[in-house]
């Protein structure tokens, strides 16, 4: 019966450790893609228009030097290429809906 209860336990304690460490993950997730958002609008206010590659590679030597190792083992390529890639859309977004509203408002 106790090495019944110990696997029991010890498979109790490596479920709790892995759903600790999802949720890590995924919040760790969003605070970066924040960052990523962050450092978009910054490579534009920088860098202009016209200038997407550099901008792209701006974003991506800031993100991998602000990343500790630990925290870039779970952002694949891949997932930064998206991430900055939504992130441009909807800065993108944003800067239309500005310019919507400033022309359906003019300064008198």
């Amino acid at each position: 019966m106790d090495k019944i209860m110990f696997y029991f336990l010890l498979s109790m304690l490596a479920i709790v450790i892995v759903y600790v460490v999802l949720l890590y993950k995924n919040n760790k997730k969003i605070e970066i893609y924040r960052i990523i958002q962050g450092l978009v609008c910054e490579a534009e206010i920088r860098l202009g228009s016209g200038t997407g590659d550099l901008k792209y590679e701006f974003v991506v030597r800031k993100v991998h030097a602000l990343l500790p190792f630990y925290i870039k083992m779970f952002v694949s390529e891949k997932l930064l290429d998206i991430w900055i890639e939504t992130a441009v859309d909807e800065l993108q977004e944003m800067l239309d809906e500005e310019i919507k509203k400033e022309e359906s408002h003019p300064i008198s």
